[in-house]
C-alpha cells in the first residue's frame, strides 16, 4: 500500500562537502519521489500547529510507514549505519521519502517543527541540531544542493527496526472508516478525531504511535493520475488490535452508542462507522463483480437493439408519431404507461438527476399540451452515462425523441442543463423510444404502487392534453 510522494524541494544550506558515496539514497534523494497519495495537496495552505507536526512526523516514521515503504526503510536503515549509534535520520531527508512529511514545507519551518516535536513528541522522539563548519565555497558565494547545515536528526526512543510484520499482521489492525466529520478530513486530523474515538479504551503505548497510518483509497470518479484525497471515508491502520477491534465494537456499520465529547458528538452527527478491512474487501469485490455484471449486461443490451440515428431534419419513423391507437393504450386498468419511456446514451457520468431534469425540460419547453415539465421520474444511477426517462405521456416521449434527433446536442459537462450543439467531432446524446418486451421488463421492476400512479398522472396528462388541442380547434 505505499504511495508516492508530491514533488517537493527541500532548502539548501552551504556547508563542508561530504565525501561522495555511491549509496543508492545518496544518489535517489537528489530527486524527490512524485505526490503521494495520503499527502495534502501543494496547492493547499495549511497552518500547522504543534499537534499537528508531532503528529505527522509519527505518521511518517510509524512501524507501518516503514514496513510499507521500502525506498522510506532503506533511507533509514542507511542513516543507521553511517551514525553507528541507533537509527538517526535527517530530517529533511526523511520528508523526501516520507508520504506524510512530504506535504510539510520545510523552508523556515524545521525550528517551528523540533519546537512541536520537543514538547508533544518528547517520549517518542528525540530531536538534535546539527551544526556543521561551512565551506570555503559559502564565503565566495558558492552553493552546495547536498548540504545538510541546520539540518535536525530525529530518531524513535523505541526504534525497532527489526521487528516482524507480515500483511496478515497489518490487515488485522486496519479499519475502513467512512462519513469522516468534515473538519477532520487530512491525515493528520483523522488521526487526532480516532484517538478521540479511542478515549473509552486506554492504553499503555504513547498516544501518538497508535495510529500508525491513514490511507485514501481512491474514490471511482477519480481521473488517472489524480491524487487520492480524503472523500470522507479512509483506511485506518493501527498499532494495537485491540484498539481497532475496539473502535469497530464501538462504530460498527450497524451503531448503537451514547456520546462520551466531541469527536463523539461530531461521529453521531455524520454518522461515522466503521468496518474491518477484510469484511471491506469482500463487499468491494462484490460490488465490483456486480458492476462489472451490470455493465456487461448494458453492452448487450445496446448489442441487441437498433438505435435510433436519424438526419437531421429527416420525418420520424411511423411508429413514433402520435397516433389515436396510442391513446386507446393507455386506461386505468394498463399495467403501465405505454409509450412514455426513452432510453437515453452518451451523458456525463458525473451528471446528476436534477441537471438531467432541467436538460430534457429545456428540450420540450414551448409544447403546448404539457402538464409541469413534461419529465415524470428521471431513473439515473451515479456514475453510469445513460439512463431511462418516464415522461407524462406518449407525446412528450415522441417530441424527446424528435427534438435531439432534429438537434444533435451533447451534454458537456456534469451540471450542463441545456447541452450544446453537436459537432463532427462530438458524441451526441442518443434518444430512442423504448417499446416491446423491452419496456414490459422496464416496468416490471417498477413497484406496482409507482407504476399505479404513472398510470394515473398519464391519464390526467393526457386529458388535459386533448382539452388544449380541443380549445385549439374551436379557435
Amino acid at each position: 500500500m505505499s504511495s508516492e510522494s508530491f514533488t517537493f524541494l527541500p532548502r539548501t544550506v552551504s556547508q563542508v562537502k561530504r565525501k561522495t558515496t555511491s549509496h543508492p539514497v545518496a544518489v535517489r534523494n537528489k530527486t524527490p519521489r512524485p505526490a503521494a497519495s495520503n499527502a495534502v495537496p501543494p496547492s493547499v495552505k495549511e497552518n500547522y500547529s504543534n499537534e499537528d507536526y508531532a503528529a505527522l512526523v509519527c505518521l511518517g516514521l510509524s512501524d507501518y510507514a516503514l514496513w510499507a515503504d521500502a525506498e522510506l526503510r532503506r533511507t533509514v536503515d542507511w542513516a543507521s549505519e553511517k551514525s553507528g549509534d541507533g537509527c538517526k535520520s535527517r530530517f529533511h531527508r526523511l520528508a523526501l521519502e516520507s508520504t506524510f512529511l512530504a506535504p510539510l514545507k520545510l523552508e523556515g519551518s524545521q525550528p517551528a517543527i523540533a519546537k512541536a516535536l520537543r514538547s508533544c513528541a518528547a517520549d517518542v522522539l528525540e530531536l538534535r541540531l546539527l551544526v556543521t563548519d561551512p565551506s570555503s565555497s559559502t564565503w565566495f558565494g558558492g552553493h552546495d544542493d547536498s548540504a545538510d547545515l541546520g539540518a535536525y536528526e530525529v530518531q524513535r526512543k523505541d526504534w525497532n527496526i527489526g521487528r516482524d510484520y507480515t500483511r496478515a499482521d497489518w490487515d488485522n489492525r486496519t479499519l475502513y472508516v467512512e462519513s469522516i466529520p468534515v473538519q477532520y478530513r487530512s491525515p493528520h486530523t483523522i488521526a487526532r478525531f480516532i484517538l478521540g474515538l479511542l478515549i473509552g479504551h486506554p492504553s499503555t503505548r504513547p498516544p501518538l504511535t497508535r495510529v500508525q497510518a491513514i490511507i485514501f483509497p481512491p474514490h471511482h470518479q477519480d481521473k488517472p493520475g489524480d491524487q487520492p484525497t480524503c472523500k470522507g471515508f479512509a483506511l485506518v491502520v493501527f498499532e494495537d488490535e485491540r484498539d481497532a477491534n475496539f473502535l469497530l465494537s464501538q462504530w460498527p456499520w450497524d451503531r448503537q452508542h451514547t456520546l462520551h465529547g466531541d469527536e463523539h458528538s461530531d461521529a453521531v452527527k455524520f454518522g461515522f462507522r466503521a468496518l474491518s478491512k477484510t469484511r471491506w474487501e469482500h463487499l468491494k469485490s462484490e460490488y465490483l463483480a456486480y458492476r462489472g455484471r451490470l455493465v456487461a449486461e448494458i453492452n448487450a443490451y445496446q448489442e441487441d437493439i437498433s438505435v435510433l440515428v436519424l438526419p437531421v431534419n429527416s420525418a420520424l419513423p411511423a411508429e413514433l408519431e402520435t397516433t389515436k391507437s396510442d391513446t386507446k393504450l393507455l386506461d386505468p386498468s394498463s399495467p403501465y404507461p405505454p409509450n412514455s419511456l426513452v432510453f437515453v446514451r452518451r451523458l456525463h457520468p458525473e451528471t446528476n438527476k436534477t441537471t438531467l431534469r432541467k436538460l430534457f425540460a429545456t428540450a420540450l419547453a414551448g409544447t403546448d399540451d404539457s402538464q409541469g415539465d413534461g419529465v415524470d421520474y428521471v431513473d439515473y444511477s451515479k456514475g453510469m452515462d445513460s439512463c431511462h426517462l418516464r415522461l407524462s405521456t406518449p407525446g412528450h416521449a415522441q417530441r424527446l425523441v424528435e427534438h435531439f434527433t432534429k438537434c444533435p446536442t451533447v451534454h458537456g459537462s456534469a451540471l450542463d442543463n441545456t447541452g450544446v450543439p453537436a459537432s463532427s467531432e462530438t458524441l451526441a446524446v442518443l434518444v430512442e423510444l423504448v417499446t416491446g418486451r423491452r419496456e414490459e421488463v422496464y416496468w416490471e421492476k417498477v413497484p406496482e404502487k409507482v407504476r399505479r400512479q404513472a398510470v394515473t398522472k398519464a391519464l390526467g396528462s393526457a386529458v388535459a392534453a386533448s382539452e388544449v388541442r380541443e380549445r385549439k380547434r374551436r379557435r
